[in-house]
């Protein structure tokens, strides 16, 4: 950061000097201008430099431009283009400039439509950028096409005149419509772009269009403060901040305004600060946090879509700003830092988890093509790496590729980066190599938990009075009541994921029925069927915190939600309890309109105890304050309607189990087998209570999860094997069972013959397992309590390793607000051999009491070891 600010202070005193000329009205020049040495500071050099980076980065150059490689790329170009082309309209009207279904601008200057979206505007500045990125890009049959530039110039002044007349988002009565987004990040985004790319053209054509679109450009920032960026603001967070501040930085280039780019370069580089949960500033919770967890929208998990956009953002910035006095060269690190610990974990095989897609999760354009746009700014980010930190890069990007089961989408690269991928995976002395090794890794900040085996990775979604239980929004995931309430995902190695999950799965799979969660039985109505078709509760603006709160990302009203890991060992312990939408206590309040509707939802305890091969799933107090029948989802496995599929089982007193829909209330194990992926997974239940087993055939429409202008009818049909537990209407129910990924039947029967999983407790406050084989034993102390010789003065999660005469103890607050918690072991003649700081000991003949200051914590886990006599 002080390089950065120096930089600005010099180019500030050479702007003061007199140095700055106003900058050269040319199109970017794809290679350096003589006068532009490589030592020379100036001003108007570091802004045409600035402006040629960001151009490049869009459409590359000539040299670049020539390799064979990038043809897939131009192609792509070329055909966005002539799709914008097919539906151009001309000017006439300039509300209807494309024709197609979304395109018509023409709801914003009608008094009475009072529109709702402002997608239009979006899509048509949209169309207008591909039709000037396939002018502006060498090597395509538009390319510098004069009859395109034409339409192009005539389409922004046009354009312009539509969008700048409603400054602040209104319509011509006034009010409020439409997305924030598409004002002051969509629209903005497109445009610039368009006219650093076109700039000579537009210069020559209207010496003020490109100084006015930007005051239209001020004028829309509604949500800031004099016309540029407010970090106060509750939308210029994370993701939506670094968008705004590189249209800035760009548009502060091309008008010559040095002090432009260097408050955008300041206002990004915010961006990059970890969050401290306890010294928030700006009000701002968005952003990577000490655990590697990523937050978007104040509370829900985002890794894969806004964080990956982020990331994404934060490369392009580095590359754009290469060369010129505002590059943040001490920012490299900060983000191969998230690449190791952010993003690789939850990407399996090429594949980005659902865990962390927020409203994404219905799209179809997710999974593979997440793992694109992270590979891209892995590839750009290794040249400004050391070299052996590139080297490092490098291989893992061949990892993650070649792990792949499907082709890697490389023209969804930019083209700056298609040649050194391409370097890289020809490469015969770069071997790949995953830094990201098997355990378990605990997202505890966005109430996430993974379990990476060597051939899997099992991903856990849960929920709390900090996180949102989902995120609906703009007609977005319409079924999303319960994918932050235990809902797990597992990635097996060596098969293509969307065969498992991805837009076909989240489509036909029954919302009530997400594996590891436990709903009540009621069919629910989606936002748009509830309010008439509209994407929002219409009592309440599109944007408003109202909207936020109960309708997009409602946090619930449970506080314990929580894990703790031993780190050496891999292995993690989970629990939450559930809750209600906060939208359903607000309505019991009074604080809610009549006309709103909200879910109660199940009362339990849940945990899982995730370790190398095996995942222990418990519930406690299962039931329903309204007394319906309550469902826990075991799994629910998607395949093929025409998928082989082969169902093993044994009953506890060893006999084999014909299994087809029914129920079935002796069951010891079984091994569902999916024959046409090759692919198996086991469930070992060590109880004795009644399965039911159905095998339902699912057709449902895209659009049903997802109901946007973009989506098209999609019908999809798919077969699961569903397995559950009916609670009825019991109010004290439990369940257990152990989940073992790429098991065998004849591995099922060994590993029932002799199981190394003990349930010591699984009552209404306490989770205990203790696992034989490595001596390990989890609890969950949901309130105060003793269990296996361990006694907890307040909740807490906690995971004890005995092994060589060693005890190592991990503790964690899974409320994330308790000072101190006092834990009572029955650890005799004990002493203590190393600590963290967090833990004070007091050991005596008998015991050992641990104190453990889980201040300002938030979730993270302490560990003590102690050594017996």
């Amino acid at each position: 950061m002080k390089k950065l600010i120096s930089s600005v202070l010099l180019s500030s005193m050479l702007l003061n000097a007199g140095m700055a000329p106003a900058l050269a009205v040319s199109n970017y020049s794809q290679t350096a201008t003589a006068n532009e040495t490589k030592n020379t500071v100036n001003a108007q050099e570091a802004a045409n430099t600035l402006i040629r980076n960001h151009c490049q980065y869009l459409a590359g150059n000539a040299e670049m431009n020539q390799n064979a490689v990038v043809k897939s790329k131009l192609s792509a170009i070329e055909k966005n283009a002539e799709k914008a082309l097919a539906a151009y309209q001309g000017v006439k009207n300039p509300y209807v400039m494309f024709s197609g279904d979304g395109y018509d601008m023409s709801d914003a200057k009608t008094v009475n439509a009072s529109p709702v979206t402002s997608d239009p505007f979006y899509k048509n500045a949209q169309y207008l950028y591909d039709m000037a990125l396939a002018y502006a890009t060498s090597g395509t049959k538009y390319y510098q096409d004069a009859a395109l530039k034409q339409k192009l110039i005539d389409a922004l002044k046009a354009f312009y005149e539509v969008y700048n007349k409603h400054t602040s988002y209104k319509n011509e009565e006034g009010k409020l419509f439409g997305n924030w987004w598409n004002w002051e990040i969509g629209v903005p985004t497109k445009i610039t772009s368009i006219l650093a790319l076109m700039q000579k053209d537009v210069q020559a054509a209207d010496a003020n269009l490109i100084a006015n679109y930007i005051k239209a450009f001020d004028n829309h920032l509604r949500n800031g403060k004099n016309g540029d960026v407010d970090l106060t603001s509750a939308t210029h967070t994370g993701t939506n901040l670094i968008d705004i501040t590189a249209n800035r930085m760009v548009q502060g280039a091309l008008l010559g305004d040095t002090k432009r780019i260097e408050k955008a370069v300041s206002d990004m580089m915010t961006v990059f600060n970890t969050i401290d949960p306890y010294h928030i500033v700006n009000n701002n919770t968005d952003g990577v946090y000490a655990d590697g967890s990523f937050i978007q929208h104040h509370r829900v998990a985002y890794t894969g879509s806004y964080g990956k956009l982020l990331l994404q953002k934060a490369v392009s910035s580095l590359y754009v700003l290469k060369g010129t006095p505002w590059q943040p060269q001490d920012k490299v690190s900060t983000i191969e830092n998230w690449i190791y610990n952010s993003f690789l974990p939850l990407i399996h095989e090429g594949y980005m988890s659902e865990v962390v897609k927020g409203r994404a999760v219905s799209r179809s354009t997710t999974g593979y093509a997440d793992a694109v746009g992270v590979v891209e700014a892995m590839t750009l980010l290794t040249t400004f790496l050391s070299e052996s930190n590139s080297k490092k890069m490098q291989q893992q990007i061949k990892y993650v590729v070649q792990s792949m089961p499907v082709k890697f989408n490389e023209a969804g690269l930019n083209l700056p980066a298609i040649e050194p991928y391409m370097a890289i995976m020809n490469d015969a002395t770069i071997t790949p190599a995953n830094a990201v090794k098997p355990g378990s890794v605990v997202f505890n900040a966005m109430d996430r938990n993974l379990q990476l085996g060597e051939d899997f990775t099992f991903a856990l979604s849960r929920s709390s009075n900090r996180i949102a239980k989902y995120e609906y929004m703009s007609g977005e995931n319409l079924k999303p009541w319960f994918q932050g309430d235990g809902a797990f995902y597992l990635y097996l190695s060596g098969v293509d994921q969307t065969k498992q999950y991805g837009i076909d799965y989240m489509t036909t799979v029954n919302p009530y029925r997400l594996p590891g969660t436990t709903v009540p039985n009621e069919a629910r109505k989606t936002i748009m069927e509830l309010y008439d078709g509209s994407q929002f509760y219409p009592k309440y603006t599109a944007s408003s915190t109202e909207q936020n709160d109960y309708v997009y990302f409602p946090v619930g009203t449970n506080t314990f939600s929580g894990s703790v890991s031993l780190k050496a060992d891999g292995v993690s312990m989970a629990g939450m309890q559930l809750g209600d939408d906060n939208g359903y206590v607000a309505k019991q309040k009074g604080l809610l309109p009549d006309d709103f509707v909200a879910y109660k939802n199940a009362t339990g305890n849940k945990s899982w105890f995730l370790m190398n091969d095996q995942i222990v799933f418990l519930g406690s107090g299962i039931g329903d304050t309204q007394k319906r029948d309550v469902t826990t989802t075991i799994d629910n496995r998607m395949s093929a309607p025409d998928a082989k599929i082969t169902v093993t089982a044994q009953d506890k007193a060893g006999k084999a189990v014909a299994v087809k829909e029914g129920k079935y209330s002796n069951l010891q194990w079984l091994c569902y087998q999916d024959e046409s992926l090759k692919t198996g997974v086991g469930y070992y239940f060590p109880q004795t209570k009644e399965i039911k087993i159905e095998t339902p055939t699912i057709t449902a429409n895209q659009k049903d999860i997802r109901n946007v202008s973009s989506q098209t009818d999609n019908m999809i049909t798919e077969k699961y094997f569903t397995m559950t537990y009916e609670h009825g209407k019991k109010t004290d129910d439990s369940y257990s069972y152990v989940l073992v990924p790429n098991a065998t039947a004849e591995e099922m029967k060994q590993y029932a013959a002799a199981p190394s999983i003990e349930i010591v407790e699984n009552s209404k406050t306490i989770h205990a397992v203790r696992d034989t084989k490595d001596n390990i034993t989890a609890i969950n102390f949901f309130e105060a309590g003793k269990t296996a010789g361990v006694q907890s003065s307040k909740p807490l999660s906690l995971l004890m390793k005995q092994a060589d005469g060693k005890t190592t103890i991990a503790l964690s607050d899974p409320l994330f607000t308790q000072d101190t918690i006092k834990v009572v072991f029955d650890l005799p003649n004990a002493k203590v051999v190393t600590k963290d700081d967090r833990i004070q000991a007091a050991c005596t003949k008998d015991q050992v009491t641990l104190t453990f200051n889980a201040k300002e914590f938030y979730g993270g886990s302490a560990e003590i070891i102690l050594q017996q006599a």
